[in-house]
């Protein structure tokens, strides 16, 4: 691992003040009251509409402010303090020559307003500051000075006796599903965000239906101006538990199409439109757990139809009888690669928005794309707030005609690729600690062993260490 001392103790310090502010202003009357979610405009603070819960909240007075007798007028400030420290021994696997290495120290600081008038109106507005402190290699997603990262106005209207509808129009933020395929970025200082328009219809507890169009928020590091991404669109249905078909086991299915002006592949660069259709079984038997999803891709990139497919899961068994009630798991997934490269047809999978952490690691090196990954899981609840999860996996190309992707441009490490199929072996230790309900530690280790199909393209083994500090309210 590099020894970037002087970054190393800022972040030190920086998530030692953190935690140790939110553990002294944490009093013992409120730690029953729900945790400060990760989404801001996820959280619900109605709760402090009652002046008695509201006094035992310490930041119960910013967080409810109540406009009239109604508790359904109110307004409420949120915000987020994460200091997250990154360490790459080598930032592309030493794919790419002089592959040293990047350290960095990264800075998110968000401040929110959400109004809301009655059940029919809300307006919710988000700022943010991002800054990223000693990278020798800066990349766009983690710098982002004051800028507007969420804004949007929910309109909403009861429809019969079939539940609630709203429009949401602006800007936000949308993970979906598992989060796999439609996830947050969590790893980088800005999330994915989308400007568009969504409309859901929310039925029975728990079931929804959602339908938006979207363009991607494109990054203008340096100006308060960020706009969408014409050159990007993404639209779709994402119908969330509309069907049990087993006890305790429910049903998602979506839709979506995505189009790039410019998509690169190993076997094709040009103008894509992708469709994806999927469906996610999940839910639990007694100490079981699943979640198990499937997608078919189609459409075209660059004159090739396209004809891609992934599968996702994850399962395990919970020994609640045990110390430190352990978890064994197994996490297995596979994105189809590009079988022949003198067809018409382009077989490599892509994703819309991946989130890595949940598919591979959090050091972002692949990306769901001509990939097969499966390995054993081990946590551990070592207190009801603090858990450590190891995990092995054991990485592969689909397909030896295909190369070896990067997140997060999904593009190849190399034009060439040889014959070898294994990519690397990878050991992941994750430690997640919630101090509080504000405040949250994650420790996230990864060592690549770098399997033929990498060294074929001048890899190597490498280390990544991230730790951050998230302060909630």
């Amino acid at each position: 691992m590099n020894n970037p001392y002087k970054t190393l103790a800022g972040a030190a310090t920086a998530l030692c003040c953190l935690a140790i502010f939110a553990l002294n202003n944490v009093h013992a009357a409120e730690r029953s009251l729900p945790a400060a979610a990760n989404i801001p405009w996820a959280d619900d603070p109605s709760y402090l509409a009652d002046p008695q819960l509201r006094n035992s909240d310490f930041l119960g007075a910013l967080r409810y402010i109540p406009l009239s007798a109604d508790p359904q007028d109110y307004f409420s400030l949120g915000g987020e303090l994460r200091y997250q420290y990154l360490d790459y021994e080598h930032s592309l696997l030493g794919t790419r020559g002089a592959d040293k290495g990047n350290s960095m120290l990264q800075q998110r600081i968000r401040l929110s307003g959400d109004l809301h008038l009655g059940s029919a109106f809300r307006l919710f507005v988000e700022l943010g500051d991002n800054r990223e402190f000693g990278a020798d290699v800066p990349t766009r997603y983690n710098n982002d000075r004051t800028d507007v990262q969420q804004m949007f106005v929910d309109l909403s209207a009861p429809v019969n006796q079939l539940g609630t509808a709203v429009l949401r129009a602006g800007r936000f933020v949308m993970p979906l599903g598992s989060g796999r395929l439609m996830g947050l970025r969590e790893g980088a200082n800005v999330r994915y965000t989308y400007d568009g328009v969504k409309a859901s219809l929310l039925l029975k507890p728990g079931t929804r239906i959602d339908a938006f169009a979207v363009h991607p928020t494109d990054i203008d590091p340096d100006e308060f101006d960020n706009q969408p991404d014409r050159t990007k669109d993404h639209s779709g249905v994402y119908a969330t538990n509309i069907a049990s078909p087993f006890e305790d086991g429910k049903l998602d299915l979506y839709l979506y199409s995505s189009g790039r002006d410019l998509a690169v592949y190993n076997n094709a660069v040009g103008k894509e439109r992708r469709n994806s259709f999927g469906s996610r079984l999940y839910g639990g038997i007694d100490a079981w757990d699943y979640d198990l999803e499937a997608v078919w891709q189609s459409g075209s990139t660059a004159g090739q139809k396209i004809r891609a497919w992934g599968l996702m899961s994850d399962a395990g068994y919970r020994f609640t009888d045990l110390p430190l009630t352990p978890r064994l798991g197994v996490r297995a997934n596979a994105f189809s690669g590009d079988k022949d490269s003198s067809d018409s047809t382009l077989n490599t999978f892509a994703p819309i928005s991946a989130a890595p952490a949940l598919l591979f690691t959090d050091a972002n090196w692949f990306a769901a794309m001509n990939l097969i990954n499966v390995g054993p899981q081990l946590t551990l609840d070592w207190t009801p707030k603090l858990t450590t999860t190891l995990q092995v996996e054991y990485l592969a190309r689909q397909s030896t005609d295909d190369g070896i992707y990067f997140h997060p441009t999904l593009a190849p490490y190399a034009a060439n690729q040889g014959d070898a199929r294994h990519v690397a072996t990878n050991t992941n230790l994750y430690l997640d600690w919630q101090v509080n309900r504000f405040a949250k530690v994650h420790v996230g280790y990864t060592h690549v062993q770098a399997g033929q199909a990498l060294k074929d393209i001048n890899g190597v083994n490498s280390d990544y260490l991230g730790i951050y500090t998230q302060f909630l309210f």
